[in-house]
C-alpha cells in the first residue's frame, strides 16, 4: 500500500506540469462543462459537485490541455485519472501529502525517486 501511494504521488508530481494558471470557471457545475471536458473527467463525475474551487480549476485546466498532449501522455492521464477515482479519501490525502513532500524535494532526490518509480512492477 505504501509503495502504491508513493507511486501515485510520483505520478501526480509528473502530471503537475499539465496544470496552469489559465482562467477557468472553477465554480462550474458538472452540467456546465463542455462535452470534451466531461469525457476526460468522467471518472470523477460523481464527486464533481463536492470538489472545492481549487480542485475544480486544476481538473478543468487538465481537461483543457488534454487534447494538445501526445497520444502516450493522453493515455497516461486517462489511466491516472481512473486510478485516482478508485482511491479512498484517506488514500487521496496520503497521495496529496506525498506529492507536497516531493515538491519540496531537492532535484537530485527527485531523480532518485523517479528511478525508484521506474523500477516498480507494473500493476
Amino acid at each position: 500500500m505504501r509503495q502504491a501511494l508513493l507511486s501515485l504521488g510520483i505520478i501526480l508530481f509528473g502530471v503537475s506540469g499539465l496544470y496552469s494558471s489559465a482562467t477557468v470557471a472553477a465554480d462550474s457545475k458538472w452540467n456546465e462543462l463542455s462535452a470534451s471536458e466531461k469525457a476526460i473527467l468522467l471518472p470523477i463525475s460523481k464527486e464533481w459537485d463536492q470538489l472545492n474551487e481549487h480542485q475544480r480549476k486544476r481538473w478543468i485546466n487538465l481537461a483543457q490541455k488534454y487534447p494538445t498532449l501526445p497520444a502516450d501522455a493522453q493515455q497516461r492521464v486517462r489511466e491516472r485519472l481512473e486510478r485516482w477515482a478508485t482511491l479512498s479519501p484517506a488514500e487521496r490525502e496520503a497521495a496529496r501529502q506525498r506529492f507536497q513532500n516531493l515538491r519540496k524535494t531537492l532535484p537530485n532526490q527527485k531523480a532518485e525517486h523517479w528511478e525508484h518509480y521506474q523500477q516498480l512492477p507494473k500493476p
